[in-house]
This record gives structure tokens, sequence and C-alpha cells, in this order.
């Protein structure tokens, strides 16, 4: 939740460029081999997906009596959510859905989320399902028990109706895990087998089902197959059966069959395949794990289709390769001069203007007028009230950080507390008291203040919340929580929350990618004079001209 020096940087830094950790970009980037054989040799590099979306969905809460009443599927659902955010995806959390909003959930993402080919597509269905006939069903919260077969059928959603909507997307990979037992229907259930190396095989069109256990079978409500889950996506477990770094659907299904069967003695049994289609039954969902030696981005690009790169792509991969990770911006300019719109372009760039801060900070400083410093007196009020001066001057002190001449922040704290008491209505002196806590390691009473001003229209608090959401500091990452705290502080007109807003339309955090929408907000941030707001809009306008 901490901001740094420049908010407005920040905000630059954390919206366009990758947090620094490959598996938080929603982008995939990887290596195809030239066979399914361990020691194959590399034949390409493709980006397999530019984006990711989940949509988890948990019911414990069933108003017939015929179904039970669950105690754990929304806690999978939030366990499962969590780590797929932790891995990049744009997830859509949904609780207890009736008939009527399940399939309109199901609806709306395949056809919105699904309109992107180059995006892959998960699902996860935690409650109880049901087989009749051979028929696979997803039971809403309001559905009836198979005693009452008409209203079973309307209220109940069919594993065929699911086949329907997992065809109207145009996402190239889509994987569904239900948290349920029925039988197959719509896909062939596979059988374990040595696990594959990437091919181009893998990146051919896929629609992949999980189940949790088989028709018949109860399936335990102890939370089991959603730890093994999210175990096998943080390589807790050992998933990756052939060590690549990547886990693929087809590995997680084996590793999820055996493991569960051997626990229950196939008691429980689940089942996985793809859907029983040939055009969607060639490809492989993948997850990249820590240890794959490949890079992200989220820059779109079609995979390359010629059996080997043509000679002027290969020295381009073997220029960039040669350069790659160097601390020399002179050679991402050569790089540039030679490639301007090379497939590392965009990267390239972001090295050198992060290789060379002083020349553009040396470039600014003329046009900087920074205000005089307000003389420090020891009436713990304006104490508190240093900290405080302007609510939007975001190359004051930032959240978390004292100034150098304040003191220690214990003084900070115990000044900001006598201030909150003397005037319980300034919430500037609120979010103060949040900043000293912070720099204090006391992130919990952090919290509670930064939400207490947020929650009373204090713009920078609510910027604080915002990032802390966005970068998963001391709150967890939630790029909804996130924009909903930006969105608040660009309609009382704060500059960085302008800027912020229009970051999230840029780069579709929580929201569909508009760039016009991203260039109005950025525009706005820009005629209040915001850093950085102009250099956003050249990227923008650079988009926009594609």
């Amino acid at each position: 939740m901490r901001l740094i020096r420049c908010a407005s940087a920040i905000v630059f830094c954390a919206l366009m460029a990758s947090t620094g950790h490959a598996a938080e970009t929603r982008g995939l980037t990887l290596n195809v081999k030239a066979t399914e054989a361990t020691d194959a040799p590399i034949v390409e590099t493709v980006e397999l997906y530019s984006d990711s979306h989940a949509l988890v969905i948990g019911i414990d809460s069933y108003s017939d009596p015929s179904w039970p009443r669950l105690s754990q599927a929304r806690k999978d659902a939030r366990k499962v959510a969590a780590a797929l955010k932790a891995k990049g995806f744009l997830v859509t959390l949904k609780l207890d859905l009736n008939a009527d909003d399940l399939e309109r959930a199901f609806e709306d993402f395949f056809i919105d989320k699904g309109g992107d080919p180059d995006a892959r597509l998960f699902v996860w269905f935690a409650g109880h399902g049901h087989t009749v006939d051979g028929e696979g069903f997803l039971i809403p919260a309001n559905g009836a028990g198979p005693g009452d077969r008409p209203q079973f059928l309307r209220k109940s959603l069919s594993l065929r109706d699911f086949g329907k909507f997992v065809r109207l997307a145009k996402s190239k990979h889509v994987f569904t895990v239900f948290d349920s037992c029925f039988s197959g229907t719509i896909f062939n259930v596979a059988r374990s087998a040595p696990p594959a190396q990437i091919t181009r095989i893998t990146t051919k069109p896929v629609r992949q089902f999980l189940t949790s256990g088989d028709e018949g079978q109860k399936v335990s409500d102890d939370g089991t197959f959603a730890t093994l889950f999210v175990d096998a996506l943080n390589a807790d477990r050992r998933a990756d059966g052939n060590g690549d770094g990547y886990l693929t659907a087809s590995e997680i299904g084996a590793f999820l069959d055996n493991s569960i069967s051997n626990l229950t003695q196939n008691a429980q049994t689940p089942r996985f395949g793809a859907l029983r289609d040939p055009y969607y039954d060639q490809g492989d969902f993948v997850f990249q794990l820590a240890s794959a030696p490949t890079a992200v981005t989220g820059r779109r690009s079609q995979p390359r289709q010629a059996p080997a790169p043509a000679p002027s792509i290969d020295r381009e991969a073997l220029f960039w390769q040669s350069i790659q990770g160097s601390d020399d911006a002179a050679s991402y300019t050569a790089y540039l001069k030679k490639y301007p719109n090379g497939a590392f372009s965009d990267l390239a760039r972001l090295k050198v203007k992060k290789l060379t801060p002083k020349k553009v900070a040396v470039a600014r400083l003329p046009k900087l007028k920074p205000k005089p410093k307000p003389r420090l007196t020891r009436a713990p009020v304006h104490q508190c009230d240093h900290l405080a001066a302007d609510p939007e001057d975001e190359h004051k002190v930032a959240p978390g950080v004292l100034p150098a001449d304040f003191g220690d922040a214990g003084a900070a704290i115990a000044a900001c507390q006598r201030a909150t008491t003397a005037f319980p209505e300034e919430m500037r002196f609120v979010h103060q008291l949040a900043r000293a806590l912070e720099a204090g390691q006391k992130s919990k009473d952090a919290i509670f203040y930064y939400e207490k001003a947020a929650n009373r229209r204090h713009a920078m608090a609510q910027l604080s919340l915002s990032f802390g959401h966005i970068m998963g500091k001391n709150l967890p990452k939630d790029e909804q929580k996130a924009l909903e705290w930006a969105r608040k502080a660009a309609a009382q007109g704060n500059r960085v929350g302008k800027l912020m807003l229009g970051g999230f339309y840029f780069k579709g955090l929580g929201v569909p990618r508009d760039l016009k929408k991203a260039r109005l907000w950025i525009q706005k941030a820009a005629d209040k004079g915001t850093p950085d707001a102009a250099q956003f809009l050249e990227l923008i306008d650079k988009e926009l001209a594609k």
C-alpha cells in the first residue's frame, strides 16, 4: 500500500510496465520445441496469450432440501480466485448464484471476455452437480431436486448447454474445472499419460474440462480438491510432470486424478479431458510456474507458424538475447535503431527509460517550482499538519515515508494521534496518521485509518488504497477494488486519480480495455499539470494510430 517519492511516476510504472515478477502479468510467452522429446531443440518463441481471464463461482447456500448446504464451496472459490490473481488473471468472483444469474454469468464471460482470440479463459465452479440419464447438470442455489423433474430441468444447467457457451468464445484456450461430480457428457475422458513437452500442437485451440468426481460419487466438502489445485499452481506440489516450468491442464488433470484417487482409495476419482469436437481437442491450456524459462509480456502478437524462424527474425532474436539483462542503455538504443518496430521494441524502450532516469530528471528540474517548506514547529497539531500540508501534492512525502526532518515514526504517530483527537473531522490528519503507522510497520492499524479517511471522501487516502490493491502491498491484490478507489478519487477532481483511472482503461485492469476512455482521463490529468501524463498520452496515441 506504500507510495514512494512521486505518486504519478508509480502510476505510470505500475500500469505501463511489468511488476517485476513474471507470474503477475496477464500474458504468456513461451518456447516451443520441435518435438515432444525432452531434449528436442527450441524452434521458436511464441506469445501464446496476450491476456488472462477467470470466472470463479462458489455456491454453498441451496434453498431446496434435496441439496445439502455446503460449507467449503465459497471458501474454495475465494482461495482459487486469489491464486489466479497472483498468476496474473483478471478474476470475476461470483457466489451463491441462482439459475438465471448462473446462466448469465457464463454467457457474459464467454461472449465478453472470450471476444479476444489471444486471451485464455479459466472457469472454476464449486457446488453441487448431478447426472440424470447420462447427462451432467450444474445445480444453482435455487435448483430443484431431481425428484421434481420439470423444475430440475428448468433451473439446472446441463453440460450440453455449457458446451454451447464455451464454443461462443473466440479465445484459443478454455479450461473449466468443476468441483462437482457427474459424468463426462461433453468431453472425452483422458487417462494419465507421460507428460509432453510444449510443441506447436500445444498452441492449437482447445476446450478442456476437469471434474472432482465421477457420476454417482460423493465429492468431499473439505477443501482438499481446491487445496491441491492451488498447490499445483504455486508449485508447492510436483504437478509439472516433465519439470519444464509449465503446468498444462493435462498435467493438472493427471495430478489431481492420481492424488484424489489415492487419498480416497478410489471413492472419488476426478475426470479430465477435452471437448468432443475435432477443432477444440488439439491444444493444451498452459500456466507458467516460477521456474519457467520464458519471458512474459502483455504485448499482442501472433505465433509464427513457419517450421523455423525466418533469417531476419532469427538475427533480431539473437541481437536481443545478446543484450537482454544488460544495464547499458546504449545497447537497447542500438537495438531500437536497427529494429524500431521489432518484436522487443516496447521492452527496449522501457529499458532505455529505466536506465536513464537522471537525464529525464534533469530535463524536468527547471520546470518544477516546489513550494517553500512550512516551518516545523513543536506544536503537536502542526507537526502532523507538516505531513498533510497539500493533500494533492504527490511530489511531497508519500504515504509510509516520513520527511527526513520529522524524526522517527513513533513521534509522527503520536503527533497525528493528538491531531486526530483534537480535530476528529479533519480526514487529512486521519490519512497522515495512517501514513505514520505504515512507516512504523503497523500495517493493520494503517489500513484501518486509510479506509476511514477514504470512506469520508479523502482522495489521497482513496488512492493509497487503490495502490495497495493494485500492487498487493499489505492488501490483497484486487483490480476491481483498486479501480473502484481510483474512480472515486478521480470523481473528486484529484489529478493523480484521473491519471490512474486512465491507466486502468489503458491496460484493461478491472474494466474492458478502452483506449479512448484512457485518453480522456489522462488528458484531464495532463490539463492539471500531472507529471508523466504527457508521456502516457504519447503511448496511447501510438496505440490509436496503429
